[in-house]
């Protein structure tokens, strides 16, 4: 009998993403949370605070996410968008956020960084779990959880190479016109649901409080 051919393994999936230097962004009206990592181990880096989310707000924090950018030879950034249980942008935080991250796109790929927009449901809500954990005054609290909820945008993101998210992409007209946008899917993987997102944040904080 002649011999069963062995099926080859399928070989393993290019990793897009993992050891990027990256910067994490949770974005917020008045507090900006920012972070940063290669893929292992994501480090909350600072908060950012602004008096509104105006232009001058806008250009404030585009200016120090670049610095930060340099400072930490990073090549990309996330920016967590902050979708409704139905994956839509229904919500009055969600619009706000991508207008941001447009405008961060338009300065960043100038310098050649890429831009990414990427759903970061419950990770504000991880992030006050795990600060609730630590012993902390109210203020260092607050501070905590807008760089951890970054943090935890950039955990997910990495766990899944950044599967689902989407590259900003701004492209200028004939003679110096007008910008417009574009956006690219990484990949057409689905998002996780609403509800898996839950458990997931459920299952991270457990391993939190096992010390896992």
């Amino acid at each position: 009998a002649e011999e069963e051919e062995e099926e080859e393994e399928e070989p393993a999936p290019l990793l897009r993403h993992l050891g990027l230097r990256t910067v994490g962004v949770d974005y917020g009206f008045r507090r900006t949370g920012v972070a940063i990592s290669t893929g292992y181990s994501p480090q909350p880096l600072k908060l950012l605070e602004t008096a509104d989310n105006g232009t001058a707000a806008h250009e404030f924090l585009v200016r120090e996410l670049l610095a930060i950018a340099a400072r930490t030879a990073s090549v990309q950034f996330v920016v967590g968008l902050p979708l409704d249980q139905m994956g839509g942008e229904a919500n009055e935080q969600a619009p706000a956020t991508r207008k941001f991250a447009v405008r961060l796109a338009e300065a960043a790929q100038a310098k050649g960084y890429h831009v990414y927009v990427w759903d970061e449901r419950g990770s504000t809500m991880e992030a006050k779990v795990r600060t609730q954990n630590a012993v902390l005054k109210r203020n260092r609290a607050i501070e905590r959880v807008d760089a951890l909820a970054a943090a935890v945008i950039l955990e997910d993101f990495f766990a899944v190479d950044g599967r689902g998210a989407e590259r900003l992409t701004v492209a200028r007209a004939a003679g110096g016109g007008s910008a417009h946008l574009g956006a690219a899917a990484v990949d057409a993987a689905p998002s996780p649901s609403y509800s898996e997102w839950q458990r997931m944040a459920r299952e991270r904080a457990r391993k939190q409080r096992e010390g896992g």
